[in-house]
C-alpha cells in the first residue's frame, strides 16, 4: 500500500528539474489540457488542422532533446491522428471530463487499443504535474509506438500532402478524401461510357452482319 502510494505521488507531483516537454516553451492559450475529454478533442482539432503551435503540447516528449520537441512534436501529432482516424473509434462517453481523470486510475485514461502483428498498443493520455497544475497529455509509451504504428497503418504519400488537404470541411471526411471520392467517381463515369461506347458499337457490327447476312 506505501509501495503504491509513493508512485502515486512521485506521478503527480513535479520532480526538482524535469519540465514537461521544456523544449516547446509555454502552451498557447487555446490549449487545454485539464482533463481526458479536452486533451483527446483538443489533441484531434489540432492534429487535424496541422497547428504547429498547438499539436505538440498534447504529447508527452519529455524523452526527446529539447530543441527536437518541436519539429518530431508535430510530424508524431500528424502520425498519431493519422492512424487514430482509421483505427480507433473514440466512444466519448467513455473519456473523463474531469480533472482527476477516472478514480479508479488517477494517472492514466485510456482511450482505446490499436491492434500490431505482435499484440497491441494501448493508446493513453496521463496526468502529469506542472507548477500552475496538472494537465492530461497522450503518456509517452504511446508516443515512443507513434512511428511502429504508422509504420503499419500509415502512408509516407498521405504525409507529404499539404495541410490544407486535411481540413474537414464536411462531415467526417477531409479534403483529400473527397478529392480521392470525387475521382473515383468521375473515373468510374467515364468507364462506364466506355463500356457503353463498346457495347454498341459490337452490338451495331453484329446488327450489320445479321443484315448483311
Amino acid at each position: 500500500m506505501r509501495r503504491s502510494l509513493a508512485l502515486l505521488l512521485m506521478l503527480l507531483l513535479p520532480l526538482p528539474g524535469f519540465a514537461l516537454n521544456g523544449g516547446l516553451g509555454e502552451p498557447p492559450v487555446d490549449v487545454d489540457r485539464r482533463t481526458p475529454m479536452a486533451t483527446a478533442a483538443g489533441f484531434l482539432d489540432a492534429a487535424h488542422a496541422r497547428d504547429a503551435a498547438r499539436a505538440p503540447h498534447y504529447l508527452s516528449l519529455s524523452h526527446l532533446p529539447p530543441e527536437q520537441q518541436a519539429e518530431e512534436g508535430l510530424r508524431l501529432a500528424r502520425r498519431l491522428v493519422f492512424v487514430m482516424d482509421r483505427m480507433l473509434w473514440l466512444d466519448y462517453s467513455n473519456i473523463s471530463q474531469k480533472p482527476e481523470g477516472d478514480p479508479a486510475d488517477p494517472v492514466y485514461d485510456s482511450l482505446g487499443q490499436i491492434p500490431l502483428p505482435r499484440g497491441a498498443v494501448d493508446i493513453r493520455l496521463q496526468r502529469m504535474a506542472r507548477p500552475e497544475g496538472a494537465v492530461w497529455v497522450f503518456s509517452e509509451d504511446t508516443v515512443r509506438a507513434i512511428d511502429t504504428l504508422f509504420a503499419v497503418y500509415g502512408s509516407p504519400v498521405l504525409e507529404k500532402l499539404p495541410p490544407l488537404l486535411f481540413v474537414r470541411p464536411v462531415w467526417v471526411l477531409e479534403l483529400w478524401q473527397w478529392l480521392g471520392l470525387g475521382v473515383l467517381l468521375v473515373a468510374a463515369w467515364l468507364a462506364g461510357r466506355l463500356v457503353e461506347a463498346v457495347a454498341l458499337r459490337v452490338g451495331s457490327r453484329a446488327t450489320g452482319i445479321t443484315q448483311s447476312g
